[in-house]
């Protein structure tokens, strides 16, 4: 039973043969934080019944737009994946009534928040395509920061 302790005393600190580093560090956190929020977005996902290139649809948003940075920096994440689910829904079924659901209720999604939410996510996606336009006189549009 010593051994064990004295090995996970040990373990708890760098040792001199490992490679690791602050940079490695922040990005161990980076993908631990990335499939917590891939894990939150498959559970809202089953609970508003989407399927397959919904799910994936979400997954993509979810892995290419910094949520709190750039969406909705006071909301909690939770809050941020049910709106962009219901984003990827309506997209697909115009009908879509999304107030209904319990999970919208569960995580304090309001309309206030959810357009703020859809506001930043279409101001992402501006600035991205913006940066990448050249017009034909060969000036680049680029968005002021």
């Amino acid at each position: 039973m010593k051994d064990i302790e004295y090995l996970l005393e040990k373990y708890k600190h760098k040792q001199p043969q490992e490679k690791w580093s602050s940079k490695s560090e922040k990005e161990a956190k980076r993908m631990y934080r990335l499939n917590d929020y891939l894990a939150i977005a498959d559970n809202i996902t089953d609970q508003f019944h989407m399927r397959g290139i919904q799910k994936e649809e979400v997954k993509h948003i979810i892995k290419t737009v910094p949520l709190k940075e750039e969406l909705c920096g006071n909301c909690k994440v939770e809050t941020i994946i049910v709106a962009i689910c219901i984003y990827v829904k309506k997209s697909y079924n115009s009908s879509f009534s999304w107030k209904k659901y319990k999970v919208v209720e569960e995580y304090g999604l309001t309309e206030p928040i959810l357009i703020t939410i859809l506001c930043g996510l279409l101001t992402h996606y501006r600035r991205k395509i913006l940066l990448q336009y050249t017009s034909p006189i060969g000036v680049d549009y680029i968005l002021p920061e």
